[in-house]
């Protein structure tokens, strides 16, 4: 746990649980100088002024470490739900997508990844898309008629709109399956020892451009590749399947990974490589441009570890 807070990490379903650090109330951490540092508290409304607690969120240990964390607590859904749907095209997959947040249905996730990223899945049991090109997934979590609402609306949106194939998943299933999700890169690792996973954020409404301008990249630079974007959120997974033997081949992909951290940050977009060969992160420009914010970062940083010694350059722009 304190690692997900350390690194603000979260998956599909942020959705609609939003982020960690929507959910953190107070934390306290071990400062560098060996001071015990505590701010927030146990309920909701219990800061005035800055909510000093959130700056451990994301910060990657490099201002302390997190050792007490306080969150509010959400109930268990009634009922949970999976529907998957294989579509001949990402204009088709994206489509299907897009309409969902055209109404007031309420999905936990939705996510929309190909074919390849599909069928690396590392779970029995699920349709078969291997004539498909994009497969959609929906998470629905909540009271059971919201879900079988949701789940009838939505088998209908995507039928109307092309879909080739469609499933579901129950309960247990359900979990197995977004936890499948959620170890997908390391699947993905051991068949290809050069992975490189990058983590490509951008404004929400400019997710299905993203998605087009990375494989129009990967193609062009003739990488193979697997996709998996939490629609909705305007985040996307990158997965280039190399095994790490042939040196042109990885120079090339440090190559495209860097052109696209530059074209992304010109967008208000970011790049982060998250999973590199070690021998190849040196040329890679692993945080992509530290941004606006960064001289504040600095400032913080300088004054509350002076001498540099939590997790030292290992965070953005070297700090």
């Amino acid at each position: 746990i304190g690692g997900i807070i350390a690194t603000n990490a979260a998956g599909p379903r942020r959705l609609l649980y939003r982020m960690p650090r929507d959910l953190i109330l107070g934390v306290r951490m071990v400062a560098p100088t060996g001071d015990i540092l505590g701010s927030g508290g146990k309920t909701v409304k219990n800061v005035s002024g800055y909510d000093v607690s959130k700056l451990a969120v994301g910060s990657l240990g490099s201002l302390g470490v997190i050792c007490e964390m306080t969150f509010k607590l959400l109930p268990l859904p009634e009922k949970m739900e999976t529907l998957l749907f294989s579509f001949k095209s990402f204009d088709a997959a994206s489509a299907f997508a897009n309409s969902i947040f055209d109404t007031p249905l309420l999905p936990a996730a939705v996510e929309v990844m190909t074919a390849t990223a599909y069928s690396c899945l590392s779970m029995k049991g699920i349709p078969d898309f291997s004539t498909a090109a994009f497969a959609v997934a929906v998470a629905l979590e909540g009271f059971v008629p919201a879900v079988a609402r949701m789940a009838t609306e939505m088998t209908d949106m995507a039928r109307s709109r092309g879909a080739l194939a469609n499933g579901s998943l129950q309960d247990h299933q359900h979990q197995s399956f977004w936890l499948a999700m959620s170890n997908l890169e390391s699947a993905l690792g051991d068949g290809h020892p050069g992975l490189i996973t990058l983590k490509v954020n951008s404004p929400i409404s400019e997710w299905t451009a993203m998605i087009n301008t990375l494989e129009s990249a990967f193609s062009k630079a003739n990488l193979p590749y697997a996709l998996q974007a939490h629609a909705g959120n305007g985040v996307c997974l990158a997965h280039l399947l190399l095994d790490g033997k042939d040196d042109e081949t990885m120079k090339n992909a440090v190559d495209a990974v860097n052109r696209l951290s530059t074209l992304f940050s010109e967008k208000d977009g970011s790049l982060v490589v998250q999973t590199a060969p070690s021998q190849w992160k040196e040329g890679l420009n692993i945080w992509g441009e530290p941004g606006s914010a960064f001289p504040v970062m600095k400032r913080l940083k300088e004054k509350i570890d002076p001498l540099g010694i939590m997790n030292p350059g290992r965070f953005v722009g070297g700090l």
